[in-house]
């Protein structure tokens, strides 16, 4: 991986960790075995709350991200905010959905898309 997509790689799982509030490291179960992507585990208050890897194609090329996850976090807006100022974008800015809470979808330095919830209480 070359030394700029290397730098990228490592801003999504920033804005995960500093924009939502979560831990992260790499997988404390195991190492990654030569050649295997790494495993990085999110976690909240020491509850573990999400995971995520960098996937490749065949010839080692890196793939888009291809589904939303949903990350529940204390203030929407905030977090979509700190999003921004870590260089992510905004797909959808923040909305209610009645009986839900209140919802996002950003996309982090990385090209990869994630949503955002507040629920309602």
């Amino acid at each position: 991986m070359e030394r700029a997509q290397r730098a990228r790689h490592r801003e999504g799982p920033r804005v995960l960790r500093e924009g939502c509030g979560l831990d992260a490291e790499d997988d404390p179960s195991r190492a990654a075995k030569p050649g295997e992507p790494e495993y990085t585990v999110f976690s909240a208050k020491g509850q573990e709350t999400a995971g995520a890897t960098k996937l490749e194609d065949a010839e080692g090329e890196e793939r888009e991200a291809r589904w939303v996850p949903y990350i529940q976090v204390a203030n929407v807006d905030a977090a979509v905010r700190s999003a921004e100022e870590m260089g992510g974008k905004i797909v959808e800015s923040p909305y209610d959905v009645p009986k839900i809470g209140r919802l996002a979808v950003v996309e982090d330095p990385e090209g990869a898309v994630f949503g955002l919830v507040t629920p309602r209480r």
